[in-house]
């Protein structure tokens, strides 16, 4: 598995694109909109410290495992097994 821990919206995007196999990311940037942060990330500290909680999935498990469900939902399932 890849180490990526993290990614950015248009990487995260173009990921879920392909592995559902269809679509199209489109990127429109407006110089005239205000600026957003360059990185934005989920902070899972006291998640961590509270509950012991941490996660196991890199990006690219969780973009597969992520698509897997919407599918199974799509096509009318109910659930993956864990």
């Amino acid at each position: 598995m890849e180490p990526h821990l993290f990614a950015t919206v248009e990487d995260l995007a173009r990921r879920l694109v392909a592995a559902w196999g269809r679509g199209t990311v489109e990127v429109a940037r407006d110089p005239r909109q205000p600026h957003e942060a360059g990185l934005l990330k989920l902070d899972c500290s006291k998640a961590a410290l509270r509950l012991g909680w941490r996660g196991t999935w890199n990006v690219a498990a969780t973009v597969a495992r992520t698509v897997d469900w919407y599918r199974v939902h799509a096509e009318g399932g109910t659930d993956l097994a864990a």
